[in-house]
């Protein structure tokens, strides 16, 4: 209770392995959260619930595997998300749905091996995109469909041998595209 009126939290560089669903619980107005460089390898489902506010999560440096559709449900403030330099091997197909404000994601240095068909089509606000160093084999035109206002995609250091027909073809305001090995 005594922290309700907290705006930003930094907990980097601790030796958190588990988010429960209580510990942010009084954190109504947060609008900044960072758990970069803990040992998290566990995340309760509804972790973040109470978290309207948040407008950025830092989870980068972590143990984090997989990302479920509880995760980030009630984070519909929320602008940037880091989830990179973890081992996420696999993302709900509706881990993503809710964070219709998300303009930046980053996923990089994961063991993403594919997407799941439409995971970002509530994602329409994103900008910058960073699927780097996963092992991304195929890229289909499901995977961007409705990122219509993508400036940045980073899909290097993958191993891409296949790309479909028109999988950039609705990315009209993309400025950067990498794919470089």
């Amino acid at each position: 209770q005594e922290l309700n009126k907290l705006v930003y939290l930094d907990l980097s560089i601790n030796l958190l392995a588990n988010i429960n669903n209580l510990i942010f619980s009084c954190l109504k107005i947060l609008e900044y959260l960072n758990l970069n460089n803990n040992k998290i390898d566990y995340i309760e489902n509804d972790a973040f619930r109470n978290l309207i506010n948040l407008k950025q999560l830092e989870l980068s440096f972590n143990k984090i595997k997989y990302i479920n559709q509880y995760y980030f449900k009630n984070l519909i403030n929320l602008e940037k998300l880091e989830l990179s330099y973890n081992k996420i091997s696999k993302l709900d197909g509706s881990s993503l749905i809710c964070l219709n404000s998300l303009k930046y994601l980053n996923l990089e240095e994961n063991c993403l091996f594919k997407i799941e068909k439409y995971l970002f089509d509530s994602n329409v606000n994103l900008t910058l995109l960073n699927l780097a160093k996963n092992v991304l084999k195929t890229i289909k035109y499901e995977y961007f469909a409705n990122l219509v206002n993508l400036q940045l995609l980073n899909l290097s250091k993958n191993e891409i041998n296949k790309i479909e027909n028109k999988s950039f073809s609705n990315l009209i305001n993309l400025k950067e595209l990498n794919l470089n090995v």
